[in-house]
């Protein structure tokens, strides 16, 4: 079976190779061959890393994607993980099942689906929170000028118990997110190794902005904690297992 998927993989049109850059990773982009190549990597880990410890409750497949760094979706067959491989291909194999387990916690968390809405209610409030907050004048008139006129418009019809019920609801969402990726680390640091899952943070630093600097509630509206925290904590859970 797998040699049919190597196979139909090496019959697909290659594309020409693009630059692009995503966050603060930067590169000329995969050879078609090369492309190849870490999508059979990839899914020889995957298969590795459920073999060795069944951490995904249900059948899972890899699916790639050009938009997403890494994803999972529950679908009525199956689990799908999306991975774009120009991203992957930056991981060595432990790291890359580190991060196919952290996903895997994510499903095997109770309150995934609850997690799941929280993450769309935080992108939803975060918006009309911030709109709110600068129709009502307590975020300077700067960020007021910045925002589309529909938020303006939503916001400017909210009265101040609203105003402030929203705010708190977008927090506290945002607050149980980074609780369940803190989780889905620990997850992941029991099925593969807490030095693992450090390593693939530390690689995930050089994609991924984290920078809440200009934000004037800081990371209080993130949905994931700070990549520096999680490293930190991972490499603590090292230390006491020596």
């Amino acid at each position: 079976m797998h040699g049919n998927f190597e196979a139909s993989l090496r019959s697909v049109t290659a594309p020409p190779p693009v630059s692009w850059q995503f966050g603060k990773m930067q590169h000329e982009g995969l050879t078609h061959p090369e492309r190849l190549a870490e999508i059979i990597r990839v899914q020889r880990c995957l298969r590795e890393l459920q073999q060795e410890t069944g951490v995904f409750p249900r059948p899972v497949r890899a699916c790639f994607a050009e938009d997403v760094f890494l994803e999972i979706e529950r679908h009525e067959s199956a689990d799908i993980l999306f991975v774009n491989p120009e991203f992957t291909v930056v991981f060595e194999e432990q790291p890359l099942k580190a991060m196919f387990a952290h996903e895997a916690g994510h499903l095997n968390s109770p309150q995934q689906e609850g997690v799941n809405r929280l993450k769309k209610v935080v992108e939803t409030l975060a918006g009309v929170s911030a709109a709110a907050l600068a129709v009502s004048g307590l975020m300077g008139g700067a960020l007021g000028r910045n925002l589309p006129g529909s938020l303006k418009q939503a916001a400017s019809a909210l009265p101040p118990v609203a105003i402030t019920a929203t705010v708190a609801a977008g927090l506290e969402a945002a607050r149980r997110s980074r609780e369940e990726e803190m989780k889905a680390d620990r997850f992941a640091a029991r099925a593969t190794s807490p030095a693992a899952v450090a390593q693939a943070l530390s690689l995930s630093q050089m994609v991924f902005e984290d920078d809440d600097s200009g934000n004037p509630l800081g990371g209080c509206w993130s949905s994931h904690p700070p990549l520096q925290a999680r490293i930190e904590a991972m490499r603590a859970l090292e230390r006491g297992r020596s």
